[in-house]
Parts: structure tokens; C-alpha cells; sequence
């Protein structure tokens, strides 16, 4: 009643339709990146649209901290506002490799170059920063905003890029209240036809690395010790505490991690373990019905991350990295027993 409109035509609307574009995880975002930002050169760049993102770094305080949540501003996901954004690819389906040989999954993966300024300040909410523009008086945020409007060439802007970061890893630190920094995932799941596979869970385990074998999967024949189940618990809770599945799409699910906790846990693991551990996800898709089912054979204990360095020598994308958005696609194959198409 407060937020809708009191006009005629369109009493109480409130832009439903804007309101879904900005869910967590919502369709309108995963196709706003590739339109965006996983091109071969992004617009956003010190020799065209110099971009500077400003994000605040506390809680909302008194009754508007009802709101508040992990790794936000009390309004934004921080690792959202930064446009660092990489897009993996889990292809699961059946191709052959140049040998005829059936590969059990794909990776491919796009980055695109980070070239904005982005950085977080303490001692500011979403609101305190939006009160602050209106401030006659001069002040951090209407300060950075017109040095960063007043960058005349691309040498400037990379020189103010360099001292936001710094500004950023300081505010980290020496926030009152320090917070975790915080990456965020996005998931999608379809199948060899592109269309949506709305109902999967994924299981994720930490591991020894000696458990991995051809095809980067994990020997099912032994079984998890007590320390790898104990510490795969963990992780599971770790990666679900941010976990939301997109109302108007269910293909679509976002995670956000803390960072400080995850590596906390790799740490222990590499004392309990040994050096080299892995994270592994295992991906179950039910049948949709007795003659339509998914092969999920070759989705079970994919590894994800290693920390062994002769791994990282190869073209596999590191899972790991503050303050970005990473979208994940996984394309599987559907089985149709009713009809056959050849």
C-alpha cells in the first residue's frame, strides 16, 4: 500500500517486472552479463567507459537491520556490485575427443580483462552512500565521485584504479567490525536442447588429491575417511549458507561464499589431509518421468578445485576469487524413450 502507485491505470503497482530482474540469480542478469560483459571486449575499459563502482561495507543499523544479510550492504550483494565476472562451462554431454574417445565432461571458460575501479568503504550502508551524494559539504563518497569523473586519460584512470583497490584491502582490515570478503556463483542446469532443467541439487566433498584419477573424477572404489567426511560437511555448509533457487526460473541458483571461512577449512584440510586436497561436486538430476531421464553417469564427484600445483599448469579455471561473480552453465543429455529423432 505504501510502495504501489495511487494513480489510475495502474493503482498500486510497484514494477513487478523490474523487482524480478533484480532477484538473486534472475534469467534478465545471467543474459545482462552475456550481453555485457562476456564479450570479446567489453565495452567497460580505461580507453572507453571508465567505470567506478562504490560499494558500502556495514549493516543496516536499527529496525532497517531486519534486512541485513552475509555479504551485503545491507541492500546489494557486494560481490555483485563489482563487475569482475567469469562464465564456466560444465559440458557433460557425450562428445568425442580427437582420439574417438568419450570425454566423461568439458571445460571451457571465458574472463573477460578487469579494467574498472571498484572498491568497498567502512563506515558506510547502501543508504549512508545514497545520503552522502546529496551532501553540499565535501565528503568520501562526493569526493571519489568527482575524482572519478574528472579522469582525463586512460594512464590517470589506471593510477586511480590501483589506489581503490588499496583503499579497498584497507577498509577490509580496518573496518570496526571486519568483514569477510565474498564471491558469488550462479548456477544453471539444461540439457543438450538448451531447455531449463529446473530440479537438481548439487553435493560438494573435499577430498584427498590422490583420490583423483583419469578424467579428473574420483576413484568410487575407496571409500571417504572419517576426516573427509567430516570436512565435506563442512564444506556443504559453507557453500549452502548463501544459497537461493530464482522464483520465476528454478534452473537458476545462486551461492555466496565466504572466502575467509572456505579458506579456514582448506587450510585444516591440508593438516589433516595433506597438501594436495580437492574439492568435488556430485550433481543429481531425478527422471523427469519413466521415459524421459538425464545421464547423470558421468556427474558424479567432478573435481572443481586442487590445490596441487602441477594441476594449475593446465587450461583448468581456478573457482576461487574475491568479490567476483562467477556464472556456471551445466549442459547435460536427456533421454527421450517415448520418441526417437535421428
Amino acid at each position: 500500500m505504501v510502495k504501489g502507485r495511487w494513480k489510475v491505470g495502474d493503482f498500486l503497482e510497484v514494477g513487478q517486472k523490474i523487482l524480478d530482474s533484480l532477484e538473486l540469480a534472475s534469467p534478465f542478469q545471467w543474459e545482462l552479463a552475456h550481453r555485457d560483459l562476456l564479450v570479446e571486449k567489453p565495452w567497460y575499459n580505461r580507453k572507453q567507459i571508465q567505470l567506478t563502482i562504490i560499494a558500502g561495507l556495514e549493516d543496516y543499523d536499527g529496525i532497517r537491520g531486519l534486512v541485513n544479510s552475509p555479504g551485503t550492504d545491507g541492500t546489494v550483494v557486494i560481490a555483485g556490485t563489482c563487475l569482475d565476472s567469469a562464465k564456466i562451462h560444465l559440458d557433460f554431454r557425450k562428445p568425442e575427443n580427437d582420439n574417438g574417445d568419450y570425454e566423461p565432461f568439458r571445460w571451457s571458460r571465458y574472463r573477460p580483462p578487469v579494467d574498472f575501479a571498484f572498491t568497498v568503504l567502512s563506515g558506510y550502508n547502501h543508504g549512508s552512500i545514497i545520503s552522502e551524494i546529496h551532501e553540499k559539504n565535501e565528503n568520501q563518497v562526493s569526493g571519489l565521485i568527482r575524482r572519478a569523473l574528472r579522469q582525463e586519460d586512460e594512464h590517470s584512470f589506471g593510477e586511480f584504479i590501483k589506489e581503490l583497490d588499496t583503499l579497498r584491502l584497507a577498509n577490509y582490515k580496518n573496518s570496526e567490525n571486519p568483514k569477510p570478503v565474498f564471491q558469488q556463483f550462479i548456477v544453471r542446469a539444461v540439457d543438450d536442447f538448451g531447455a531449463a532443467v529446473t530440479d537438481f541439487s548439487l553435493e560438494f566433498s573435499l577430498l584427498k588429491f590422490e583420490r583423483i584419477i583419469d578424467h579428473l573424477v574420483i576413484n568410487d572404489e575407496k571409500t571417504f575417511s572419517e576426516n573427509e567426511e567430516r570436512l565435506s560437511a563442512r564444506l556443504q555448509s559453507i557453500i549452502a549458507a548463501g544459497f537461493y533457487t530464482n522464483r520465476q526460473d528454478p534452473s537458476f541458483r545462486r551461492f555466496l561464499v565466504n572466502l575467509a571461512d572456505l579458506n579456514a577449512l582448506l587450510d585444516e584440510a591440508k593438516e589433516l589431509l595433506g597438501q594436495d586436497i580437492a574439492i568435488t561436486v556430485r550433481i543429481y538430476i531425478p527422471d523427469v518421468e519413466k521415459g524421459i531421464r538425464y545421464e547423470i553417469g558421468r556427474l558424479q564427484n567432478v573435481l572443481l578445485y586442487t590445490s596441487n600445483k602441477d594441476r594449475h599448469d593446465n587450461d583448468r579455471p581456478s573457482f576461487i576469487f574475491s568479490n567476483t561473480t562467477t556464472l556456471i552453465e551445466m549442459k547435460v543429455d536427456r533421454y527421450n524413450h517415448y520418441v526417437v529423432i535421428h
